[in-house]
């Protein structure tokens, strides 16, 4: 529970007890999964999130919420590690459970967070109008805040990346996103973009202003010290 609420500390000292403990064959399988989520969020390096390979271990032990939730995780591994067809996979496991009725219920933020890494991996295979329109169908949604804020992130990313845009344009979509969304990774990633984008324009106090705030908000971060 620790692990999955993002309580990392407290995660990592209780995976540490277990460690030294004998374990059983199937308390092992358990124990490595936790382990590569807790790696995916402390460490640089990480072991795949085998989401699918342990997906009986998760659906014994797991509620539905959880399991969304580990499956959630396993796709952004995945994908910050660019292999798609496991994304893919998962996508479409997951889409057949709720086929099954193995799921019985697809939430609007479940569903908007798979059409984003739907649309992330269309564009990083090159495919930037079935992209865009993907992440337009989550941006659309303006009940939830998260996956609406992603999308508009990577949208403006791409339109910029593609000239449909101007770094100007970048910038002031970039702020709006700011002001919708705080907090976590996400705010993270734009506040360095904007640093970065506003020195390309010679904004100079804008910049040291947005890598102010992202040492000031995230002082935790393995980026930091770069900035």
């Amino acid at each position: 529970n620790n692990l999955l609420l993002e309580r990392f500390i407290q995660a990592e000292e209780n995976l540490e007890k277990l460690k030294n403990r004998h374990l059983l064959e199937n308390e092992k399988s358990e124990y490595e999964l936790l382990e590569s989520i807790s790696q995916y969020y402390t460490a640089a390096i990480n072991n795949d999130i085998k989401y699918l390979e342990n997906k009986k271990l998760i659906e014994s032990n797991y509620t539905t919420q959880i399991k969304k939730k580990i499956a959630l995780i396993a796709l952004e591994d995945y994908l910050s590690k660019n292999q798609y067809q496991e994304c893919q996979n998962i996508i479409n496991d997951l889409r057949d459970d709720y086929k099954k009725k193995k799921i019985n219920k697809f939430d609007k933020y479940f569903v908007n967070s798979i059409n984003y890494y739907e649309g992330e991996i269309l564009k990083r295979q090159g495919k930037n109008q079935e992209a865009y329109d993907k992440w337009q169908g989550v941006i659309n949604d303006i009940s939830d805040r998260k996956n609406r804020a992603m999308a508009r992130f990577a949208t403006s990313i791409m339109l910029y990346e593609d000239k449909k845009i101007s770094i100007q344009e970048l910038q002031k979509q970039l702020e709006s996103i700011r002001m919708i969304w705080r907090g976590d990774n996400l705010e993270a990633d734009i506040l360095i973009k904007l640093g970065k984008l506003y020195q390309e324009t010679n904004d100079f106090d804008k910049s040291l202003r947005a890598y102010r705030d992202y040492v000031s908000n995230f002082v935790n971060s393995g980026e930091t010290l770069i900035v």
